[in-house]
């Protein structure tokens, strides 16, 4: 990365997460994902399902070289609108 992430491990949920500061990028491609996942229900559905899909196949972590999740959710979209018809989302 190139901004600090501090990377928490929450034991008893075993909830991952990062942190990072002074990236508004970060922020809008937060608020764009969840434009995306609000229009359809089965878009967030589905994004979980891959990621979780990718962790389990170690392929979700770009500092080793695989997708980034910000990929994975990229591309979920993509199929969304173009790999599906009708499409799902605009």
């Amino acid at each position: 990365a190139k901004v600090p992430i501090i990377r928490f491990n929450e034991k008893t949920t075993e909830i991952q997460f990062d942190m990072c500061f002074n990236n508004r990028l970060s922020i809008y491609k937060s608020i764009l994902v969840k434009e995306y996942a609000d229009l359809d229900s089965r878009c967030r559905d589905l994004i979980l399902l891959v990621k979780h899909w990718a962790t389990q196949k170690n392929i979700k972590d770009a500092s080793q070289g695989t997708f980034s999740s910000f990929c994975l959710v990229l591309m979920v979209i993509n199929f969304l609108q173009n790999g599906v018809n009708p499409p799902i989302l605009p």
